[in-house]
């Protein structure tokens, strides 16, 4: 059985002032249910990235960022190369970490933005940045209840 992912009304503006700034370094990137690589039928992107000495970061988040959280909150952190249920030691630590345990949900976003910064870097940009706001927008089968997760880096 498909399920039809449902659309978000989104409201957009935005400004550039000439007299201050030559160009817009700014991005906004609103991706309904099911267009753009998370599993889940009926999670929406919402990202909102504010750039500064130039657009490469910007450009960049614009492509990759949504891309990066997509492949992180699509992976099954349980799989761990075997089916036992045994905890492994953590010896940097010294305790035990239950690795059949699945991130959650802001903790993956964290991996990505993470993954997304070394991807920069590699890339080779290293003189503009972005600061970015993001909202992860589900609605709930029954209709009722939506839950936002909602970061910033």
């Amino acid at each position: 059985m498909t399920q039809q992912a449902s659309n978000l009304i989104v409201s957009i503006a935005e400004a550039m002032n000439p007299s201050k700034r030559h160009t817009m370094e700014d991005v906004h990137v609103t991706l309904n249910p099911g267009t753009w690589g998370c599993n889940d039928p009926e999670m929406a992107y919402i990202g909102v990235y504010d750039g500064h000495g130039g657009r490469d970061t910007v450009d960049f988040l614009e492509n990759a960022l949504h891309q990066n959280i997509a492949q992180e909150l699509n992976m099954n952190d349980n799989n761990n190369g075997n089916n036992d249920n045994v905890n492994n030691h953590d010896k940097n630590n010294n305790h035990d970490v239950d690795v059949n345990v699945n991130a959650s949900t802001h903790v993956k976003i964290e991996r990505a933005f993470l993954m997304t910064d070394v991807q920069s870097q590699m890339s080779g940009i290293q003189i503009s940045g972005a600061t970015v706001a993001l909202c992860l927008i589900k609605k709930h089968s029954n209709g009722k209840k939506i839950t936002i997760h909602s970061a910033n880096a």
